[in-house]
């Protein structure tokens, strides 16, 4: 993705690649949806996990794609639902 095309965002994971956690979230310039983009982010993390560490991609799976406010958030943990939670009550 084009940073111009972006007004704000992040990504937090774990560099060492022994855990597949991931938050990402992202602020489209145009005010456009980012699902499709945090969908293939979600499935690039799956492919990267399926043959370097398979007990990684049941999170993956289960990973949370969602709105808040103007952003869209990719919560790949063991505790999506909670984190999930968390962003939308620190958002809105």
């Amino acid at each position: 993705m084009e940073a111009n095309k972006l007004s704000d965002g992040g990504i937090l994971y774990s560099s060492d690649g022994n855990y597949a956690d991931e938050i990402s979230m992202l602020k489209m310039a145009d005010g456009s949806s980012a699902k499709k983009q945090l969908a293939d982010r979600l499935s690039y993390r799956l492919n990267q996990y399926e043959n370097y560490k398979p007990e990684e991609t049941k999170k993956i799976q289960a990973a949370k794609i969602f709105q808040a406010e103007d952003y869209w958030v990719l919560v790949i943990s063991d505790n999506a639902d909670e984190i999930s939670d968390e962003i939308t009550d620190m958002i809105n």
